[in-house]
């Protein structure tokens, strides 16, 4: 009624929200990587340190992003994928808002993913812009 959208926008322009969850985020983002963490793979993954997605983002780089995802929304996924002609594997974060749907099944006793759908955006050209 028109009535409770009334208190409803009294109720708003008289709240006051603080920044806590922002702060605790960072907070706790900071509490998990206050110690470096260790690289231990084999020197074919080296390249890792450097560029796990093949845009140049080092694995620690992205184990920061995948953490403070888990953080604000309790999931994110990981896709890694190999190139036979590189010899060389990528690793991409798929933020859970671009995790559609998953599926699994219990398979010789264990839980196992079977089925993943994702969310892509692929751009084509139009011109001298992209859509």
């Amino acid at each position: 009624s028109s009535r409770n959208r009334k208190r409803n926008e009294d109720y708003l322009s008289r709240a006051v929200f603080y920044a806590i969850t922002g702060n605790t985020k960072i907070g706790l983002l900071g509490l998990a990587y206050r110690k470096d963490p260790t690289f231990s793979g084999s020197e074919k993954l080296m390249y890792l340190l450097n560029n796990a997605d093949g845009a140049g983002t080092s694995i620690y780089q992205q184990s920061q992003l995948v953490t403070e995802n888990v953080l604000e929304v309790a999931r994110d996924g990981i896709y890694v994928d190999y190139a036979e002609a590189t010899n060389e594997a990528i690793i991409l974060r798929y933020p859970a808002e671009n995790i559609i749907n998953w599926r699994t099944k219990r398979i010789n006793g264990r839980d196992q993913l079977v089925l993943v759908v994702l969310r892509e955006c692929v751009e084509q050209p139009d011109g001298y812009a992209y859509k």
